[in-house]
């Protein structure tokens, strides 16, 4: 069982390469098959012992980017592992150049934040929008005394090709609410989010900010820790 699925996912990636123009060095691409029920810890295990930089996972399904963040062996992946996790909808274009990255941002560390997502940017040569949604209690900035001029400048010193947008709510820390409105909007290539918190978890499994959230985005997610 594990020889056979192993030929078979070398076929499909050989396929995936010659599809690019290009053949795979099989120094650098290994195949691993595990057979083990429990996923999570499974994973976490490769992850410690390859010492994993970036996980990529994908997504089959009508459920798209909802099996992803919202499955239960992902969301807890992406909470415990201590590397960055990749995901990508089967409904992603993956032929569609990424020009515009969204970011989404508390602003309390937005340019170190900044400064991991242009690493993504500068490779792709995209826009990075810098998405703060609010009002945001009980810590949120004092975005009165803000100078949003002075704000981005700072920020375009680090990462030339970034803008800063602010989405409201209606109620205090609907942040994937707004961020779920900004992807509708504006249409960004990819998402990228900072999950500093057990908070930021628990809201966004929520299942009815879950559906709003999924339902308007089928790009990559990036989640940056």
């Amino acid at each position: 069982f594990i020889k056979e699925n192993t030929e078979k996912l070398a076929q499909s990636v050989d396929k995936a390469y010659t599809q690019h123009g290009k053949k795979r060095n099989p120094e650098n691409v290994r195949f691993l098959v595990k057979t083990n029920p429990f996923i999570v810890e499974t994973i976490i295990e490769i992850i410690n012992h390859y010492k994993i930089d970036l996980v990529v996972m994908g997504t089959q399904g009508a459920a798209g980017l909802k099996k992803v963040i919202f499955g239960s062996n992902t969301a807890n992946l992406i909470k415990q592992v201590k590397c960055d996790v990749l995901a990508i909808p089967k409904e992603a274009d993956y032929r569609k150049p990424i020009r515009r990255i969204a970011m989404a941002s508390t602003l309390h560390h937005v340019e170190d934040e900044l400064k991991r997502a242009m690493l993504f940017a500068k490779f792709f040569d995209a826009t990075i929008d810098v998405v703060h949604v609010y009002p945001v209690f009980p810590d949120g900035i004092d975005l009165e005394k803000l100078d949003n001029h002075a704000f981005l400048e700072r920020l375009q010193n680090i990462y030339p090709k970034v803008n800063l947008y602010f989405m409201r709510t209606n109620g205090d820390n609907e942040t994937e609410v707004g961020l779920a409105e900004f992807l509708r909007v504006y249409k960004p290539d990819m998402l990228i989010m900072h999950p500093r918190t057990k908070d930021f978890w628990e809201n966004l499994l929520d299942g009815s900010v879950s559906n709003l959230f999924v339902s308007n985005t089928k790009i990559p997610l990036i989640t940056l820790k």
